[in-house]
């Protein structure tokens, strides 16, 4: 939401907005293609090199989006990495009881 809301105040563009919160519903949509991925290594050892990108990435963009460069292709591609590491840190797992 703070990514969204963000792009809005900066460009003012709701074309942007909306290819944005495209990128993260296609990043949710396409988790199920992540699941063999998650299912052939170990789920402890994927969930927490997950969170460890998440949070050097979460740094990177706080650094872009406020000090560096106010870069918005570059906000948004962090962004989109970004909600792909989510997928993998909970995944929907189906085997899950």
């Amino acid at each position: 939401m703070i990514i969204i809301w963000w792009l809005q105040t900066q460009t003012g563009k709701s074309s942007l907005v909306g290819l944005t919160n495209a990128i993260f519903s296609i990043t949710a949509a396409l988790s199920i293609f992540y699941g063999p991925i998650i299912d052939k290594h170990s789920f402890k050892r994927t969930s927490q090199t997950s969170l460890l990108v998440q949070t050097i990435l979460l740094f990177l963009l706080t650094a872009v989006m406020f000090w560096v460069s106010h870069d918005i292709v570059l906000t948004i591609l962090i962004s989109a990495v970004l909600s792909i590491c989510d997928e993998f840190f909970s995944p929907r797992r189906s085997c899950d009881p």
